[in-house]
């Protein structure tokens, strides 16, 4: 069990540590904006709609990475309070029936929304044209990412509840 945890978690923090870089792409494109505007008074649409869908893919993609490192936002006034293995019961019944409802949203509307974006090489409206479908393909692969950090944390709740992991994986970020 630990195994998979470990490939998991290995898995998501790596496209992670390429999403964050993301950021960079954003400021990046911003400047040019800006300079372009100052400098000749004119505005690119390609740089307003890749910045966009750059943070799409930060959110998107390094949601699961939140995730398994607990940086979700929860409020912990009840479960703060709760003895660990309590809390791993809860995540386990309670998170899961949630979690269920969000991945196959992502993974079975955004994949069908995905699809169709793509069989029509859909692009911007915009003049130059850009590529929608590579945007809109993130959708099914956030949900799958997002399934794969929900596993992990489900496998880890096990450890808990059975005694094999002693650590509490919700206490602080990177507790893991």
């Amino acid at each position: 069990m630990q195994t998979i945890i470990d490939i998991i978690d290995r898995t998501i923090a790596a496209v992670g540590n390429v999403v964050r870089y993301f950021v960079l792409g954003i400021i990046a494109l911003v400047v040019i904006e800006v300079l372009n505007r100052a400098l000749f008074n004119t505005s690119f649409t390609w740089t307003r709609e890749i910045a966009q869908w750059l943070g799409a893919a930060i959110i998107l993609i390094g949601g699961a990475h939140a995730l398994i490192d607990n940086k979700f936002v929860r409020v912990d006034v009840i479960y703060g309070a709760m003895p660990p293995k309590l809390r791993a019961l809860v995540d386990l019944i309670l998170g899961t029936a949630c979690f269920v409802l969000v991945a196959y949203v992502l993974i079975q509307f955004g994949g069908k929304f995905a699809m169709a974006s793509i069989n029509r090489l859909e692009t911007s409206n915009a003049s130059w044209g850009g590529p929608v479908w590579t945007a809109k393909a993130l959708l099914p692969i956030s949900g799958v990412l997002l399934s794969l950090g929900w596993l992990s944390i489900s496998l880890k709740n096990i450890q808990i509840l059975t005694g094999e992991r002693t650590d509490n994986i919700n206490s602080e970020p990177g507790g893991l």
